[in-house]
């Protein structure tokens, strides 16, 4: 998985958009409900352009190493497939007019994959997207698709509710998000000790990861809005063929830097 949230997890990024099908997932009634008027919720929003802001923390402290963090998270969507992720020092999902662009500015690297902008059914989707969006801007990943609410289902097991919450119980963690009166996310927790406690015998204390939406303070249209300049010296990732099953149209296997669209000015 790509995860610019998470500094326990190797960053690994595989441009796939072909996904295997997942088992069932178990859905209580309750919760089926709730994910209705969130899906719907999300698909109004689709009709205008949508900007957001978010406050990610995260505490870990397993087997003797502890590690606190804070990110600030941007997102933008214009509801026609266009749309901007950014993490303040840490790196950038961008949707241009011809191609998705994963930046990571830690490693100052990049990876892209030749696509037009569009609201994608859910397994088109590319995994790298939905790896880092559904843990850094959900709110933003459901902007993207026609069925949004499947790709909060990606990897699941069992939807719950608690305390008007969704509950999302999955192999990697268990995520309580909380849905504001307009239908849509307004936080999400992630708890990954009960997965790790089955792993580990002992020296798990905290594993938790928590996002808050807040009011954002970028204006409604950045100048670099849905455009990217490659900084000097970035190199692209490697991205791993060999764990498709076939190629895909327009994926670039080719290590040489792409030529991207540069900053408006």
């Amino acid at each position: 998985m790509l995860r610019f949230s998470m500094p326990l997890v190797c960053l690994v990024c595989t441009f796939t958009v072909a996904q295997t099908s997942q088992p069932a997932v178990e859905v209580t009634p309750e919760a089926k409900v709730l994910l209705d008027r969130v899906n719907a919720a999300y698909l109004q929003a689709q009709s205008k352009p949508v900007t957001n802001a978010a406050t990610i923390t995260g505490e870990f402290d397993i087997a003797g190493r502890s590690k606190k963090y804070e990110m600030k998270v941007y997102g933008f969507a214009d509801g026609k497939g266009h749309f901007d992720h950014r993490v303040k020092d840490i790196g950038r999902v961008v949707q241009t007019e011809d191609r998705l662009i994963v930046y990571d500015a830690v490693r100052n690297s990049f990876g892209t994959l030749m696509q037009n902008p569009a609201i994608r059914k859910p397994i088109d989707v590319v995994d790298a997207v939905t790896d880092v969006l559904i843990d850094e801007n959900p709110s933003l990943l459901m902007l993207i698709s026609n069925e949004p609410v499947e790709l909060l289902k990606r990897g699941a097991q069992r939807i719950s509710t608690r305390d008007d919450k969704l509950v999302i119980e999955s192999d990697e963690d268990v995520r309580e998000i909380e849905i504001g009166s307009d239908d849509m996310i307004t936080a999400v927790t992630l708890d990954y000790s009960p997965v790790l406690k089955s792993r580990m015998a002992e020296g798990i204390k905290i594993a938790r990861v928590r996002l808050v939406y807040v009011p954002t303070d970028l204006p409604d249209q950045p100048k670099d809005l849905y455009l990217f300049a490659l900084p000097d010296g970035s190199t692209e990732f490697r991205l791993q063929a060999e764990l498709m099953k076939a190629p895909t149209p327009g994926l670039r296997r080719d290590p040489k830097p792409t030529s991207l669209p540069t900053t408006s000015e």
